[in-house]
C-alpha cells in the first residue's frame, strides 16, 4: 500500500486495517517474548518500552540507545507505528517487515550507519546480514529524534 494509498483510506477502513495488523503485530510479539523466556534471556529495556506502546499502555515512548534520544509515537498515517504497520507490516507490503524489525528499532542507532539527509531529517540503514538490509527514517526535534518509518530495503536498492 503506497503513502497515497494509506491518506485516500477512509477513516473507518483506516483504523479496520490498523486493528487487524496491530492484532496480529502482539500475536507475533507474544511468540518473541515465550521464545526468549524459553531460552532463559531478556528483552531489552528499549524493547519492552516499545512493546508496552504496542500493548497500549503509551502513546509513545523514547528510547535511549548510543547517545541518541528517538521518540516512538503511535503516530498517524504520515509517521511512526500506524504508519509503519500500514506501509510495511503484511506479506505483500513494500518493504516488509517483521514483529521483530519493529521491537529492534534500538539496532539502527546501536549498529546502523547514518545519513543526513536534510538538516532536519535523518536515514539509518542497517544490515542485518548479506540479505537483510533495512532503513529507518526520523525527523530531528532539538533534542531527540522522531521516527517516521522502518523497513526493509529490497535487493537491488
Amino acid at each position: 500500500m503506497s503513502l497515497d494509498d494509506i491518506l485516500a483510506l477512509s477513516d473507518t477502513e483506516f483504523n479496520r486495517i490498523y486493528k487487524e495488523r496491530l492484532y496480529k503485530l502482539r500475536e507475533d510479539i507474544s511468540k518473541i517474548k515465550a521464545r526468549f523466556k524459553k531460552k532463559n534471556k531478556s528483552l531489552s529495556a528499549n524493547k519492552k518500552l516499545i512493546i508496552s506502546m504496542i500493548d497500549g499502555s503509551k502513546n509513545s515512548v523514547i528510547i535511549y540507545e548510543n547517545g541518541i534520544r528517538a521518540q516512538f509515537s503511535k503516530g498517524c498515517r504520515k509517521h511512526g507505528l500506524k504508519h509503519i504497520l500500514l506501509r510495511h507490516f503484511c506479506e505483500e507490503c513494500e518493504g516488509k517487515i517483521s514483529a521483530m524489525d519493529i521491537i529492534s528499532i534500538e539496532r539502527f542507532f546501536k549498529d546502523g550507519n547514518e545519513h543526513h539527509a536534510s538538516d532536519n531529517k535523518r536515514v539509518y540503514n542497517y544490515e542485518k546480514n548479506s540479505d537483510e538490509k533495512f532503513r529507518l527514517l526520523t525527523f530531528k526535534d532539538i533534542n531527540l529524534e522522531g521516527i517516521l518509518s522502518v523497513y526493509r530495503l529490497d535487493r537491488h536498492s
